[in-house]
């Protein structure tokens, strides 16, 4: 009888490591054919089933100019050692997926030259350990959502090329970190709200291509990080195409 206890517990055993097993090679099915065809890339797995944990060890992800305009998938895969991920050059308009991705270790993460309106999904995404947002070229104009980011370690922020006007809500966020903030070719006039934010540590700032008049600008440019920042520079030690 005891011989018997045994070897029902040693089966039950056997069975939950196969379905632990069964759990974690789990197929991922992708939505977007270019999205897997980048992915696949990035791994060099031509053929075969996708998994899961495919992506667990990789840190940086790559996936900019592949015409990807569905990143839902995304969050299927294990992507929790994940530092830098690229999506710019793509037809993304809904960044919503972000939010249910497993991104908490993500410092670098670059949007630029899609379709996106809406940055809220940022917002409710976890990426407290962000260092770099480049939004850039894309159809924002309500950039609102940014003073309820916990985006405490940000220090580069590229909102260039958008339809942006008002910049109030900068003012709300907490940027204590930033460094570089580009806000050229928007449509902004008053840039008056820049000067109520901490920017002990921006040194540059780029607003040029904006409707800003040079009288509102010499009235403000000195009330500005206390006078310590570059403003309408071109680029400020770092590539041109990431200002753009």
């Amino acid at each position: 009888m005891k011989m018997k206890k045994i070897l029902i517990l040693l089966v039950i055993m056997i069975l939950s490591l196969g379905l632990i097993g069964c759990a974690q090679e789990e197929v991922i099915q992708v939505n977007d054919a270019n999205l897997e065809e980048a992915l696949r890339d990035e791994i060099d797995k031509s053929d075969g089933d996708l998994y899961a944990d495919d992506f667990k060890d990789l840190e940086d992800l790559y996936l900019g100019g592949d015409e990807i305009s569905d990143i839902s998938s995304l969050a299927k895969f294990n992507l929790k050692n994940l530092e830098k991920l690229n999506l710019s050059v793509n037809d993304i308009e809904d960044i919503s997926p972000l939010t249910d991705s497993s991104l908490n270790n993500l410092k670098n993460l670059s949007l630029g030259d899609n379709k996106i309106e809406d940055i809220s999904p940022l917002i409710d995404a976890h990426l407290k350990k962000l260092e770099s947002l480049n939004l850039g070229m894309n159809k924002i104009s309500d950039i609102s959502p940014l003073a309820d980011s916990d985006f405490e370690n940000l220090d580069c922020l590229y909102l260039s090329s958008n339809e942006i006007s008002d910049i109030s809500s900068l003012a709300e966020a907490n940027f204590e970190k930033l460094e570089r903030l580009n806000l050229g070719k928007n449509k902004i006039s008053d840039i008056s709200p820049l000067a109520d934010i901490n920017f002990d540590n921006l040194y540059c700032l780029y607003l040029k291509d904006n409707n800003i008049s040079s009288d509102h600008m010499d009235e403000y440019r000195y009330d500005i990080g206390d006078g310590n920042v570059r403003i309408n520079v071109s680029y400020c030690g770092k590539d041109p195409e990431e200002l753009d």
